[in-house]
C-alpha cells in the first residue's frame, strides 16, 4: 500500500505453530540427554560418576555427552512404568468395581480404582412386572403386537444410525426378563423414539394431534428416569435415545440436554476407558463388547 518493501521472520513469533513444535522438539532433546546422563550416573561406578560431573561443570554441551554416553556405556531399559507419573496414570485410569460388577469411574483425581465401591442399593427391576416373555416394560400398554411393531421400527431406521446399545443384548434380556442389558427407561425411550415412525393412532398420545407422537411412551421414561438416579449402562443409553427423539422433533435445546447427562453418566461409568476380561475377570466379553458400543454411540451423539 505505502510502497514499502516489508519482511517478515516467522522464526520471531513464538506463538506460531511452527515454532512451537520446535521449542518443544529441542525440550524432547533436551530431556533425553539429561535422561541419558542421569541414568548413567546411577548405573556407573564412582570413579566414572566423578569423571561426568567435571565434565558436566567445564562444559556445557550435554548433548554432546550424552550422545557419547549413550554409545559406550550400557545403559539400563527405561519403561514409562518405572516412573511416578506413569505410576499415578495406571491408578488414575483404573475405575471402581462394584460388588455386582458394575464399572464407575468418578474422574482422573479420585483414584477410587484403588477401594471397592460400596452397596447400598439392591439391583433395580423393571417398574412393570415381567409378563411372560418379558414383552411387558412399560405402563403404557399392554398391547405386544404394537410394541413389537414400535420395536421393528427402531431398528430399521434409528439404530443404524445411532448405535447406542446391542441390539442382540438388548432383545435377549428384554425376552427373558433380564434388567442387564435391558430396563423399562430404556424400553419406554425407544417406543418414545420409534413413535415418530409409525402412522397408527395408538402412537399418538392425543388421537388427533400428529405432533403428540410418542408423547406418552416419553412422558413413563422421564417419570423414571426421575424416580431413579442410580447412573448405569441402559440409562446412560436411554438417554441417548431420549436425546435423538427430542432432536428428531425440532426440540434441539431438550435433545442437547439429555445428550449432555448422557455423555457425562458415560464417563462416569467408566465407558472411555479400555477394560478387558483378562484384566477384569468380574466383567465377561459381552459387557465389554456393550460398553464400547454404548461409548461410540454416546461419543457419535455428542459430535
Amino acid at each position: 500500500v505505502y510502497h514499502t518493501e516489508c519482511a517478515y521472520d516467522i522464526d520471531s513469533d513464538h506463538r506460531r505453530k511452527g515454532a512451537l513444535k520446535r521449542d518443544i522438539e529441542s525440550l524432547r532433546e533436551r530431556n533425553g540427554a539429561l535422561g541419558v546422563i542421569v541414568a548413567s550416573i546411577r548405573s556407573l561406578p564412582e570413579s566414572d560418576v566423578a569423571d561426568i560431573v567435571s565434565h558436566i561443570r567445564v562444559d556445557d554441551d550435554l548433548d554432546a555427552l550424552a550422545e557419547s554416553l549413550r554409545r559406550s556405556v550400557n545403559l539400563p531399559r527405561q519403561s514409562d512404568s518405572q516412573t511416578l507419573e506413569a505410576d499415578a496414570f495406571s491408578i488414575e485410569r483404573k475405575p471402581a468395581l462394584s460388588n455386582t460388577s458394575d464399572v464407575r469411574q468418578y474422574g482422573h483425581t479420585s483414584c477410587l480404582g484403588l477401594v471397592t465401591e460400596d452397596q447400598d442399593m439392591s439391583p433395580w427391576s423393571p417398574i412393570v412386572p415381567v409378563a411372560p416373555l418379558g414383552l411387558s416394560w412399560t405402563s403404557v400398554t399392554n398391547d405386544v403386537e404394537f410394541i413389537n411393531h414400535l420395536m421393528n421400527l427402531y431398528f430399521a431406521w434409528p439404530h443404524p444410525f445411532y448405535q447406542l446399545f446391542s441390539r442382540e443384548c438388548f432383545l435377549f434380556d428384554m425376552q427373558k426378563g433380564r434388567t442387564k442389558y435391558c430396563s423399562a427407561l430404556l424400553v419406554n425411550a425407544i417406543l418414545a423414539c420409534s413413535c415418530h415412525f409409525s402412522d397408527r393412532i395408538a402412537a399418538r398420545a392425543v388421537p388427533d394431534d400428529p405432533r403428540s407422537a410418542g408423547d406418552h411412551f416419553f412422558a413413563e421414561a422421564k417419570r423414571i428416569l426421575n424416580e431413579y438416579e442410580t447412573p448405569d449402562l441402559t440409562t446412560v443409553q436411554a438417554l441417548g435415545v431420549m436425546s435423538v427423539r427430542e432432536a428428531s422433533y425440532g426440540r434441539d435445546s431438550s435433545g442437547y440436554q439429555y445428550a449432555g447427562r448422557c455423555l457425562r453418566m458415560a464417563l462416569e461409568l467408566g465407558l472411555h476407558l479400555s477394560i478387558t476380561t483378562a484384566e477384569n475377570p468380574s466383567i465377561s466379553p459381552s459387557q465389554t463388547e456393550v460398553r464400547r458400543i454404548t461409548f461410540w454411540g454416546c461419543f457419535n451423539l455428542d459430535t
